[in-house]
């Protein structure tokens, strides 16, 4: 038989955060799923940080840095169209924050070129 502790053990991520025990208030369970799924993302760890952001989405469809954070994931793998939908709807929920983020973002460099993202970032 398995101890409770056990259990907990088993839904454990790689990077020691309890999927099972992350904060119950939705604000602060967004803001750290956010953050897990970007160091998971920067270990190299790329679908457990896609789940992470869309566990996010789940919980708050309006939470604009999961959507900001997978624009930049896309950008990076070229995946231009998905890159630029992530982009265009964190510039939605916040228009400032976001075009200047995404003017100077490293992260964009491979896609600075294309119409498209300039016209998101020209508004």
């Amino acid at each position: 038989s398995s101890s409770p502790t056990s259990k907990l053990k088993s839904k454990t991520s790689g990077i020691g955060l309890p999927t099972a025990v992350i904060v119950p208030h939705l604000p602060e369970k967004c803001y750290i799923l956010d953050r897990r799924a970007y160091a998971l993302l920067t270990l190299g760890r790329y679908d457990e940080a896609m789940a992470d952001w869309d566990k996010v989405l789940e919980i708050d469809p309006n939470y604009a840095n999961a959507y900001y954070n997978k624009a930049c994931y896309f950008a990076l793998q070229d995946r231009v169209e998905l890159a630029l939908e992530n982009l265009r709807r964190a510039i939605q929920l916040e228009p400032e924050r976001y075009r200047e983020l995404a003017k100077t973002d490293a992260d964009f460099d491979g896609i600075r070129g294309d119409v498209r993202f300039q016209e998101l970032l020209a508004g």
